[in-house]
């Protein structure tokens, strides 16, 4: 049956209000159906590869550090290129690239990557966009210069951007970091002109740099992916482990004025804690978890849905586990915390989530998983739009990991990540995924592409039975069983947050909003010009500098706990 349930019933583990457990049984829940599964991107030296992937009508495109591929939905290579080759035309042989960034919006492909470039010094946001739905077509590309602060020359660099979009803007964020110490300079937005973009004419632009939030430096801001129309440009990011705030981001483009930035914070209970290293089988080295940090956000109808790993504890020692959060947005500034739930499992370490809804609300949470007898492998978790927000969600395996992995940078760090990537599709609904997994032979990566959905029986049977090859029935997590080990822990209940300005960038909004019912074209503004000429930046180690969110490992000593409070892991 290709529209298969997990048998048995799952216990709920719900933290209530009064921190108290409440068990309480469950209908089992349904799993989507498997639609295609296939290498994506072989190991090609680089650490870690952060791979990301889009889709369109008819063709996925799939990038990591050095690699670019396309492909047709049936898993067939349609072109294929290295990360450099791509972007050749607004940059220099020499030039390093870095950290891209993909997604698939109103019939265009986008692209984005940092750029860094030796002598002279330059840091450059890289973007690319399609100019159909087909990725085949040639591309726009723009290179926009990342040290400027609007107009305000800066000796910074930017690292580990990340790209979204709403109806009228594409928005970059990055960690800047001065080149001269490396010393953390603060997260920063850049806000493009999305019609620009399209026109293929030099992309107007504006900057919000040096942001904090609580007392201190912002880190990890996350652009949201907009996958309905919005006049709103949302962003996350978390102030853990020092605080138990989730920063919620919006911007706004008023008519013939500058872009306003508005701060809300939602102060949370429950585990915000670094996430240990993570265990796996033949060696004590650690798989690098990536610290606690937003990984993607997405935002649909109001709903906008981010993750990250934190650490816990369920019993048997500290882990890795995957909290995830949907918090409404109708009637900002006021917002709802309408799902925070940490998804665990007791010895089993989860980590470099990345979350995404469908068109009809179903969730899909792809992640990294290992053990002291599993090595990283992928997982996808679920929830069905029916199931109730206490149901634990059913994991299945997506691509099981081959071999150990230590393969240390600069920093002797076992690096992993710095992302997978999920998205949906906008033809079928489904989603599409790509992450990294330990390949074999031992100490070598490998990305892989999945698509699931949601459907009934008898669409599905009819699908499957049209294109046999499709027929890869969905694989339950054999090293953990779906209907039970997954706990959904939540932290509270629902909630609204008062509008509680809290950062010198906050704005006040006037009541009502006046931006949820504006027509696109009604919203022209004068944004700073960014260069479109050929620049990038080379910075020799990039991985020199730590993030303060960053668990320690030090080969010296491989218990990963050895440097953190154990007491505070909860």
């Amino acid at each position: 049956h290709p529209c298969r349930r997990v048998t048995g019933v799952a216990l709920v583990v719900v933290l209530t209000s009064s921190g108290a457990l409440a068990g309480t049984p469950e209908p089992t829940p349904i799993l989507p159906v498997e639609r295609s599964s296939f290498p994506a991107i072989a190991f090609n030296g680089l650490i870690p590869p952060n791979p990301v992937i889009a889709v369109g009508p008819q063709h996925v495109v799939a990038m990591t550090n050095g690699d670019v591929r396309i492909f047709d939905k049936a898993g067939m290579l349609l072109q294929a290129s290295s990360l450099e080759f791509f972007f050749a035309a607004v940059t220099e042989p020499d030039d390093f690239i870095t950290d891209p960034r993909l997604l698939f919006d109103g019939g265009r492909f986008y692209a984005a990557a940092a750029a860094q470039r030796e002598d002279p010094f330059e840091s450059l946001f890289l973007l690319a966009v399609s100019t159909s739905a087909d990725p085949t077509d040639p591309w726009l590309q723009y290179a926009l210069d990342a040290s400027l602060d609007n107009t305000t020359p800066t000796n910074q660099f930017a690292d580990i951007p990340s790209l979204g979009v709403d109806t009228n803007s594409v928005y970059l964020t990055a960690n800047m970091f001065e080149r001269d110490d490396l010393a953390f300079a603060g997260a920063k937005i850049r806000i493009v002109d999305k019609a620009d973009l399209l026109a293929g004419r030099e992309p107007e632009w504006f900057d919000f740099p040096g942001l904090n939030s609580g007392g201190r430096p912002v880190a990890h801001l996350i652009a949201a992916h907009h996958l309905t129309p919005s006049l709103a440009g949302y962003f996350v990011s978390v102030r853990f482990p020092d605080d138990c705030v989730l920063d919620l981001w919006r911007v706004v483009r008023p008519p013939q004025s500058a872009p306003i930035l508005t701060l809300r914070p939602i102060e949370l209970s429950g585990s915000c804690n670094l996430p240990p290293n993570a265990a796996q089988p033949g060696t004590t080295r650690r798989i690098e978890t990536g610290g606690a940090r937003i990984i993607n956000a997405v935002w649909r109808d109001d709903r906008l849905l981010a993750a990250l790993a934190v650490g816990t504890n369920l019993g048997s020692g500290p882990i890795a586990a995957v909290r995830w959060f949907e918090i409404g947005t109708n009637g900002f500034p006021a917002v709802q915390l309408r799902q925070d739930a940490l998804l665990a499992a007791d010895g089993i370490d989860r980590f470099y989530p990345a979350v995404a809804v469908d068109d009809d609300g179903n969730v899909a949470i792809a992640f990294n998983q290992s053990s002291p007898t599993q090595p990283v492998g992928l997982r996808l978790a679920t929830q069905a739009a029916q199931a109730p927000p206490a149901a634990p969600l059913p994991v299945v395996s997506v691509k099981d990991g081959e071999a150990s992995y230590v393969l240390l940078d600069s920093a002797r760090r076992n690096r992993w990540g710095d992302y997978n990537t999920i998205t949906v599709d906008p033809t079928t609904n489904a989603f599409w995924m790509i992450g990294e997994y330990a390949a074999a032979p031992e100490n070598t990566w490998g990305t892989w592409i999945a698509s699931h959905a949601f459907t009934t029986a008898l669409s599905a049977d009819a699908d499957l039975d049209e294109h046999p090859e499709r027929n890869g029935d969905r694989k339950p997590d054999h090293h953990a069983n779906a209907d039970a080990e997954s706990h959904a822990h939540r932290f509270g209940d629902a909630h609204t947050f008062p509008h509680d300005l809290q950062d010198a960038h906050d704005q006040p909004d006037p009541e009502p909003d006046p931006f949820r019912d504006i027509q696109r074209d009604a919203l022209p503004y004068a944004l700073r010009h960014g260069d479109r000429h050929s620049q990038r930046v080379a910075v020799a180690d990039t991985e020199r500098h730590r993030y303060p969110d960053e668990h320690p490992d030090d080969l010296a000593n491989p218990d990963p706990y050895h440097d953190a409070d154990a007491n505070a892991v909860s």
